[in-house]
């Protein structure tokens, strides 16, 4: 009997034994906002015009919904668009936006939903729909982000009308000329992509016009380059809205690379009629007629042989001149504002970048839209050095020429490695839960043997068996407040959190920023708002959405399935369902520096520390010292110093184009000056081993191992968390697969979450990169939880870059 109503007891307490922390409340009903009936008379046309950018969605990303409207309403009202779509827990996310009609006008407007991995049927139709705006409504809470009346209308459309896959990479291109970026695009297998020549496929998002691009960064969520070829009739900077120009701009500060290519007539890029003039590389270009293209050929091609065949691209660059843009800095601009990427033999600038937080925005001066100077242009060599990526990329028809003379047959084969995965592991809350059931299993058999046994001995030898009911009620007090001082022990400070970040900051921008994939407590019952907003509150710093993982279930579907809301212009705080349980969260955010990371240590006379690049004997060296103030050490630490590409002219079917050393360090101290001379310096002692960045490359990717070149399913799964973070890093640097190894077996490295966090466009450019790891902190991002900071721990991947002085790459001697 003891052990049954001690269990009954033990039931009582049960929640606080198994959860981080306990709320008080019961569970209210699912909430009735929303419901209605349709309009009288259907005065209200509603119709989804678009679905993802470029007509392509991807899971795991954000994706856009462009939806047009017909009010033939009398005059002009207030209405909610709302989108609604089922997170992993089962509940109804809505993701909304208020707008305004006007009669007998088709207007349209976005609205931005974050896409699950777990949406298991890709045919699947999700519901738009149209409300009459609420009276005082508004604001998170009451499960509506802008508040709604009665239904006006609805759609229903298909999410996935063109499926990205998650491991494929995305390019738009603003203009119906992709300028020699399909090569890009070469697969093999449209049902299980696989890209011959490189790692990952890429899908070209190309004909788009401004009109066509979204009004938010989200919109953005699926590519990493947008590419703008368009001009005059097919579009022009002045041709976006300012929603649209600050959406371009929010997206770049927070890491994406634009690329504009300048026409070689009439372009007004570096007008003041553009509303992106404030990011645009502060050059004054300079048309020079008659231009001898001959002279840049190294830049747009070469025409060595490929893989040992005698396949080589016969096109050469066109012996008649062309007008091409010369991109000299404009008067009054800051050192180190603008980077020349590429210049011609004389040294006149064609391609010149500029920074902008932790993205960038590059200027391409040759027209490489004109028929003269297109076909010579190959994405191998002009491409791979703009964007930063590696791998004999061709047309089709070359490939073909080359699996021919290679006799590859079906084409090639490949293991694949999701370098990202373990990601729902590094932040499940199993340690805590864990602790709170051994605890509830001491307490529990602690109270048995005492309440049961030993109490009934002690009360009957005491003749005292008649108060057996007053000692058990005695004994259940303190067991159940055993229970609640466990369950405390047990808490972290603060909010508890499991958190994985990758945090990035550029030296000498305003704008950090990171991706954050977080279990989180909701405590209590009802709702609680995750925040991730900055300092200074801007409108498009951030995101927070549900989260589940690629590698399975990030939790099970709640019985009482609850409805909440997103604001689809300002999706930095979100009212989720609270059952006094875990939620999976992703955080996307930009925003002032919040850790004080490297700076350069000034000098003895006291001015500002830089560090300077120098090339000694037979190695690339920087100058300089670095200290920084992170929370804690910095650990596993890797240095990269990138000097200058390499010289134009020579082969490049593969090979790294970029010259660099890295280095390793196994811990940084804060207030720890680190000397980049003697790191980077030939006097590198054993514990800082400095090679060449191809190598250090080359150790990053797992690969296949068979026995006498028979392909072994499976083999290259076992890799280092932090090897796979660095790979991550250089994704599209990694050594491409080899065509011509046995059976054509090689692995192909894969990404599904980390989409957008590649730092290889740094290796076009002189710079120097560290990265490591800070644990056992909470993240630096500023999450609250109920209006209380996230609190927690977990580990952060801190990334910190430097760019160095101009150095464009030389030409190779004839």
């Amino acid at each position: 009997m003891w052990g049954v109503v001690g269990l009954v007891a033990l039931m009582a307490v049960w929640p606080a034994l198994a959860a981080p922390a306990a709320g008080g409340g019961a569970a209210p009903e699912p909430s009735q906002a929303g419901r209605g009936a349709s309009e009288p008379g259907g005065q209200l046309q509603l119709t989804v015009a678009t679905v993802g950018l470029g007509g392509q969605v991807r899971r795991g990303s954000w994706a856009g919904v462009r939806v047009e409207f017909l009010d033939r309403a009398a005059v002009g009202r207030d209405i909610v668009l709302v989108l609604t779509l089922r997170d992993i827990d089962g509940d109804r996310l809505s993701v909304e936006r208020s707008v305004l009609t006007s009669p007998n006008q088709r207007l349209s407007a976005w609205l931005y939903a974050p896409v699950p991995f777990a949406v298991a049927d890709s045919t699947a139709l999700v519901d738009v729909s149209a409300y009459e705006a609420g009276q005082g409504a508004g604001g998170l809470g009451g499960g509506s982000a802008v508040g709604r009346g009665r239904l006006l209308g609805q759609a229903s459309v298909r999410l996935f009308q063109r499926e990205m896959p998650v491991s494929v990479g995305a390019i738009a291109v603003v203009g119906r000329n992709a300028v020699g970026l399909e090569p890009y695009a070469l697969r093999e297998n449209t049902v299980s992509p696989i890209a011959p020549l490189a790692h990952e496929p890429v899908d070209l998002l190309s004909g788009l016009r401004p009109g066509d691009l979204p009004d938010r960064w989200m919109g953005y969520g699926a590519v990493t380059e947008v590419v703008w070829t368009a001009s005059r009739t097919e579009g022009e900077p002045a041709d976006m809205s300012v929603a649209q120009a600050e959406a371009l701009r929010a997206w770049v500060e927070q890491g994406g690379h634009m690329v504009v290519v300048l026409p070689a007539v009439g372009q007004l890029w570096t007008s003041r009629s553009n509303l992106l003039l404030d990011i645009m590389p502060r050059v004054e270009p300079q048309r020079l007629d008659r231009y001898d293209v001959r002279q840049i050929g190294a830049i747009l091609r070469h025409d060595a042989p490929l893989f040992g065949t005698t396949v080589s691209r016969s096109v050469g660059v066109p012996t008649q001149s062309a007008a091409v843009q010369a991109l000299p800095d404009a008067p009054g601009v800051l050192p180190g504002q603008n980077t020349v990427i590429l210049a011609d033999p004389s040294g006149v600038p064609l391609v010149v970048r500029r920074q902008v937080g932790v993205g960038a925005v590059t200027l391409v001066g040759i027209d490489l839209a004109n028929p003269a100077i297109l076909p010579a242009v190959q994405a191998r060599t002009f491409w791979n050095r703009v964007l930063g990526r590696r791998g004999a990329y061709m047309p089709e028809q070359e490939w073909a020429q080359v699996k021919s003379q290679l006799q590859l047959g079906t084409g090639p084969r490949r293991e694949q490695v999701n370098l990202d995965e373990g990601v729902l592991e590094a932040i499940n809350q199993r340690g805590q839960a864990g602790a709170g059931i051994l605890i509830s299993l001491v307490v529990f058999g602690v109270y048995w043997f005492l309440a049961g046994p030993v109490m009934q001995r002690a009360l009957r030898a005491r003749g005292l068996g008649q108060h057996s009911w007053v000692a058990f009620v005695g004994s259940v007090a303190v067991f159940a407040a055993l229970a609640w001082g466990g369950a405390v022990a047990v808490r972290s400070a603060g909010v508890p959190a499991q958190h994985l970040t990758v945090y990035d900051s550029v030296h000498g921008q305003a704008v950090d920023r990171a991706r954050v994939w977080a279990s989180v407590l909701l405590p209590g019952y009802g709702e609680t708002v995750v925040s991730a907003r900055d300092t200074e509150q801007r409108p498009q710093a951030g995101a927070v959405s549900p989260w589940d993982s690629p590698d399975g279930s990030a939790g099970s579907a709640f019985l009482d399935s609850q409805r909440y809301s997103l604001d689809s212009r300002r999706p930095d705080a979100v009212a989720f369902p609270s059952r006094n349980t875990v939620k999976s969260v992703r955080v996307d955010w930009s925003g002032a520096p919040v850790w004080r990371g490297p700076i350069p240590v000034a000098g003895p006379d006291g001015q500002p520390g830089q560090l300077r690049a120098v090339r000694g004997t037979g190695r690339l060296e920087v100058r300089g010292g670095l200290r920084h103030e992170l929370p804690s050490a910095l650990r596993d630490v890797t240095v990269i110093v990138i000097g200058q590409q390499s010289a134009l002219g020579r082969p490049s079917t593969g090979q790294l184009l970029a010259q660099g050393v890295a280095m390793s360090m196994a811990s940084w101290e804060p207030g720890q000056v680190l000397d980049m001379g003697q790191l980077s310096g030939s006097a590198a002692g054993e514990s800082r081993r400095g090679r060449d960045l191809s190598s250090f490359l080359e150790n990053l990717l797992p690969r296949a191992r068979g026995f006498g070149g028979i392909f072994v399913p499976g083999a290259a799964q076992r890799q280092l968390a932090s090897d796979r973070m660095r790979a991550l890093s250089f994704f599209g640097l990694l050594p491409p697969p080899d065509v011509q190894s046995p059976n054509n077996a090689s692995t192909q490295a894969r990404r599904r979450l980390f989409h957008g966090l590649d730092l290889s466009r740094w290796s076009t450019q002189p710079c120097v990169i560290v990265m490591g790891t800070v644990s056992g902190e909470p993240s630096p991002v500023p999450v609250t939880v109920g209006g209380t900071p996230m609190g927690g721990q977990g580990l952060t991947f801190y990334r910190w870059v430097y760019p160095l002085a101009n150095d464009p790459p030389q030409y190779a001697a004839p």
